[in-house]
């Protein structure tokens, strides 16, 4: 069972990590006074990466860890 929780929760996390930098994309494009079709906001951004990449990694780690515990019980 909690092989099961460790892998729905990754994909949790990094689901809302996903909504999360799309949620700043749109937030940056409504602050932008050139409009939203100059205002990009691209996974290289220095300023956002240290708030992004850690929780999608870490939620990848999650998944990766449920599925390797899974199929090393198979076996």
């Amino acid at each position: 069972m909690i092989k099961t929780l460790l892998i729905i929760g990754g994909m949790l996390l990094c689901l809302v990590t996903f909504a999360g930098w799309y949620w700043l994309q749109a937030f940056g494009c409504g602050m932008s006074t050139a409009g939203c079709r100059e205002f990009l906001l691209p996974w290289e951004d220095t300023e956002s990466l240290p708030y992004i990449i850690p929780p999608f990694i870490v939620g990848l780690v999650m998944i990766v860890g449920g599925i390797a515990s899974r199929s090393s019980r198979k076996k």
